[in-house]
């Protein structure tokens, strides 16, 4: 007897994996989901007695579910390959297109905010290396006029602070040139 049973469950579970049936299964419970709901809720004397006066209609209870099955086999994939169209052919490439213009423009201010940047580190240079030139000429002159009017005794310490002014005069002149080629 379970041999019988379980045969007839296996039977039935390959039968309902058939998609023309499950459409059809659901397409008869799609249209007859007041009476599917009751026969549902009710006990099972009701129920048999619901079985009995039922009248079966071919129209209602065999062709209409069959040609709205058929309906959904065919609808519904044919609906998800236009919506796969769609999202492949317009969709996504105007999502792609978006991103790559909101790349482009993070790219661009980045880059302006590093030109920006630098533009302001080189002008702070700048302006350091015209104070300093001013600075070495200003001590240039200092040492020129302590050198004129030194002692014996202080000409040595002259000649050590004149030695110190040249190379901060060198590397000046030195730097100055650098940030010209810089420039250009």
């Amino acid at each position: 007897m379970n041999d019988i049973i379980s045969s007839l469950k296996e039977n039935i579970n390959v039968r309902l994996k058939n998609p023309l049936l499950g459409a059809f299964v659901f397409a008869w419970v799609f249209l007859h989901i007041k009476g599917f709901g009751i026969f549902l809720l009710v006990d099972t004397q009701e129920k048999i007695a619901m079985l009995r006066k039922k009248d079966w209609l071919f129209f209602d209870d065999a062709l209409l579910p069959f040609l709205l099955s058929i309906l959904f086999l065919i609808l519904l994939p044919l609906a998800n390959l236009l919506y796969d169209k769609f999202e492949g052919g317009w969709l996504v490439p105007k999502r792609l297109n978006i991103l790559r213009a909101k790349n482009i423009a993070e790219v661009r201010a980045e880059k302006n905010y590093v030109k920006e940047f630098e533009y302001e580190n080189l002008s702070a240079l700048v302006n350091s290396k015209r104070e300093l030139e001013f600075s070495a000429a200003e001590l240039a002159d200092i040492v020129d006029e302590i050198k004129n009017n030194c002692t014996m005794a202080d000409q040595e310490r002259v000649m050590q602070l004149l030695a110190t002014t040249h190379k901060i005069i060198n590397a000046v002149t030195e730097l100055s040139s650098s940030a010209k080629n810089l420039e250009k």
